[in-house]
């Protein structure tokens, strides 16, 4: 009886055979790249990644047609036992055909936020809302915060203390110290801008109308608001929501698109908001002497404002849908008659 050996490993297949199993369009494209090799002398396996983006500048093609080139590069490396190079950003720009979009979180530059916040008033209506929000979006945009993460803050976000200001972004803290002039002090901004919110979320735009348009001018010498109690009531509402042209709030509010966000803080300019008067009865006239006594008006209670927001808004959204389908329904029907006039 003879003992059984193990057997020896069968040797490699040449390469010519490993790589005869390609497809037809991944043999054309390797055997293009070989020959872009031994013209441009680098070697052909293994490659580099920076030796494969070279070859792909000089020998344009559709982005499909270069995809097909890279795939056959790797495939051949990985069938002739060598790693394949990487796809590095220059590589999956070409393969996507367009480059990438550039860094929405490139810092502001030096100066723009502190000259911006002096120049943004706080008060006028519509001007001082949409400033407040301007010097907000400001603030929050010189963090480093990446516009999606801005755009998920929410008021409860935000905490205030006697020494600065807290942004809690998952796990990440951002400290915002007071600063000693007013006009500039990022706390502030932030506190001015969540009192204007809040009221108009809790109130008529009447109100917060009043309360804007009435406001001081922000000045060096006023009292820091950031050290001034701020009252929150809806902790849900989104630190920078959508508002409408005259400064209201949808009943469901979204936040600002990341796009606004980034053309928002990086504008150069000065932002002027148009100064409109206040809404009808915002401001109060003398009773006359014959006119009876208005009845005392009940007090409002934020809480149960809130509540009632929500909840006129979940009835309503059944509504905005059934409006929404109308609209597509009219607007095929207005392109169906159009194309009915056109061939008569």
């Amino acid at each position: 009886m003879t003992d059984s050996l193990p057997h020896a490993p069968a040797p490699a297949a040449p390469l010519g055979e490993r790589l005869g199993g390609l497809s037809p369009a991944y043999r054309a494209a390797w055997e293009l790249f070989v020959d872009w090799c031994t013209i441009a002398g680098h070697p052909p396996l293994p490659t580099s990644s920076s030796a494969v983006i070279a070859f792909l500048h000089d020998c344009p093609a559709a982005p499909a047609t270069q995809g097909v080139r890279v795939r056959a590069i790797t495939t051949a490396h990985t069938r002739a036992g060598h790693t394949a190079p990487p796809r590095t950003p220059e590589i999956l720009d070409v393969l996507r055909g367009r480059p990438r979009r550039p860094d929405p979180r490139i810092p502001l530059p030096p100066g723009h936020v502190d000259r911006l916040l002096t120049d943004l008033p706080i008060h006028g209506w519509t001007q001082g809302w949409f400033g407040r929000r301007d010097r907000a979006l400001l603030v929050l945009a010189d963090t480093g915060l990446t516009y999606r993460g801005i755009a998920e803050l929410a008021v409860c976000d935000v905490y205030f203390a006697p020494t600065g200001t807290t942004l809690h972004r998952g796990n990440k803290t951002i400290e915002l110290l007071t600063g000693p002039d007013p006009t500039r002090c990022r706390p502030c901004a932030l506190a001015f801008w969540i009192s204007a919110l809040q009221l108009a979320a809790a109130s008529a735009t009447v109100r917060v109308a009043r309360a804007v348009d009435r406001a001081a001018p922000l000045t060096s010498d006023r009292p820091h608001r950031c050290q001034q109690p701020v009252t929150i009531t809806d902790v849900t509402l989104p630190l920078l929501p959508v508002s409408s042209a005259w400064a209201q709030l949808d009943l469901d509010p979204a936040p600002l698109t990341r796009r606004t966000m980034s053309r928002l803080a990086r504008a150069r300019g000065h932002r002027t908001h148009r100064h409109h008067p206040p809404p009808a009865g915002a401001t109060p006239s003398l009773p006359s002497a014959t006119s009876p006594a208005a009845a005392p008006l009940e007090p409002i209670d934020p809480e149960k404002a809130a509540v009632v927001r929500h909840a006129t808004a979940a009835v309503l959204k059944p509504l905005t849908a059934t409006l929404d389908a109308l609209d597509v329904a009219a607007a095929d029907l207005e392109r169906r008659t159009a194309a009915l006039l056109s061939s008569l």
